[in-house]
This record gives C-alpha cells, structure tokens and sequence, in this order.
C-alpha cells in the first residue's frame, strides 16, 4: 500500500589568455595551440546544445519536420504506462514502469492536498499513527476523488491493525483506480491475516492480471496455490 521506506519508517588556476586577433595559428607556441584546441571544443559543443535546444522553435516556425531530426515523445498517460508495465520483459523495467505510475498516484494537482500528504507521511515516518490518520482525514474531505489519500489512510490502518477500516479504505481505493497495484496487495494481506485465503489468493491474482512480474505477488500465488494442494479443500 505504501512504499517500503515509509513504512519500515514507521515501523585549475589561473585565467587563460585570450589568443589575439589576426594571430596566424602557425606562429602559437605549442600552449597556446592546446589552448586554441580546448576553446574550439568548448564552442563547438555549446554550439550543439544551443541547437539542440532549438530545433523544436525551428521546425515550428519552418512548417515542416526534418527527416533527420529525432521528435521527442509526449509523456506516456496511466492508460499507456499499464500497458507498459503489461508488456515489460523483465522484473527490473517493470519496476521502473511502476514507479512511473506511483509518482502519477502521488500528485492529486492539487498544491494544497499535496502538502497535506506531505504532512502525513512525515506523522508516520516518526511513528505518529494517530497524527497520520487526522491529517489524511482532512485531506479526504477535501479532495474525496483521490484515490491515493484513501490508500494512504489504509495503510496507516493497517499498521495501526486496524483491519476492518484499512479494508473499508481499499475498497475506496478500488473504486476510484481498479489497477492500484498497492491496494490489491494490501486487501491480499488483510484477507490471509483474517483466514480467508480463498479470497486473498484472487486479490493476488488480480494483481499479476495488472501487474505481471510484481515479485511479492508472483510469491503470494504460489504460496497459496501450494497451500491449497496440500491442504484438502
């Protein structure tokens, strides 16, 4: 539900000269030629960047797109970064992709709700469960559409083994962003804690479904799955 971190939280000298104009670069002694060099190097690759950094103004203004000019992408949406993380070959750029999705979780776009998640994570990095809880009940009243301020309060519930209202929070959670990875992990845990590993085990495959190379999740499955064999139903 929340990051692990938090959680675990609360739980050479000199100026050059200037070569002189009109110097005919034969006559530069050999210190002079390297600084010539280096000044050359320095203006060429300055000279780069500044056109880097200009192409886009230019190829507005010339109408046309330049065949040898790389465009850069637009940022890829939530929908696009799950179908990213969907397709990931491996464990490793799958964990990037998701973190990619988490930092959109974690901005509401709002400065004032932002600051008040802030806040909370600070209460419960210091272990103040209680303070935690009364700042993200504010910040619930006035943003109820984030689904991230709900996660967060399931997660401080969750600590503070509060069960019942850590699982009321994910279903909030849920209802809001289906795919919330975290959530689903979290509802995962409350439902084996409580015995039901029956319905865990569908709260874990409902991840892989979103998430498919999530390594705790891949464990849990299989961990249940191993269970049940072993275990007459």
């Amino acid at each position: 539900m929340l990051p692990l971190r938090i959680v675990s939280a609360a739980r050479g000298k000199g100026a050059v000269p200037a070569p002189v104009a009109g110097t005919d670069p034969r006559s530069v002694d050999v210190n002079s030629r390297g600084v010539l060099r280096g000044l050359m190097l320095i203006t060429g690759i300055f000279a780069g960047f500044f056109a880097f950094v200009a192409l886009p103004e230019m190829a507005a203004h010339a109408g046309e797109a330049d065949s040898m000019v790389a465009v850069p992408r637009a940022p890829l949406d939530l929908d696009g970064l799950f179908a990213k993380l969907k397709q990931a070959p491996d464990a490793e750029s799958a964990a990037v992709t998701s973190r990619a999705i988490q930092q959109r979780w974690a901005h509401s776009g709002s400065d004032t709700a932002d600051i008040l998640m802030q806040r909370a994570d600070v209460a419960l990095a210091g272990g103040d469960g209680p303070l935690a809880i009364e700042i993200l009940d504010r910040l619930i009243a006035l943003d109820p559409d984030w689904a991230e301020a709900w996660n967060r309060r399931a997660t401080v519930f969750f600590l503070e083994d509060d069960l019942s209202r850590s699982a009321a929070d994910i279903q909030e959670v849920l209802a809001r962003e289906p795919r919330h990875f975290g959530a689903l992990m979290g509802l995962g845990g409350i439902l084996e804690r409580i015995g039901d590993e029956h319905r865990a085990l569908e709260a874990y495959e409902r991840v892989l479904e979103v998430y498919p190379l999530l390594p705790s999740a891949q464990k849990a499955v299989e961990r249940l799955k191993t269970h049940f064999k072993e275990v007459p139903i």
